[in-house]
């Protein structure tokens, strides 16, 4: 199966995951599924984002900056 991963994709999914959360109408299971998610997902970024091997890229910084991004 071929799956897009592209930005707008992941951003669509994890927005999917969040209106699941907070829709009245899911019960906590299938929310607290969503969330776990989330949690996991962050684990990851966080320890992809922290590894010290990760290059740096000309203007990174500066793209940070403007996206008011802080590590």
């Amino acid at each position: 199966m071929v799956m897009s991963t592209s930005y707008e994709t992941v951003e669509q999914n994890v927005r999917d995951w969040l209106s699941i959360m907070k829709d009245p109408y899911y019960d906590g299971f299938t929310g607290w599924g969503q969330k776990q998610k989330l949690y996991l997902l962050k684990e990851l970024v966080d320890g992809i984002l922290s590894d010290p091997d990760l290059p740096k890229y000309h203007g990174e910084e500066e793209w940070l900056e403007e996206m008011e991004i802080t590590l």
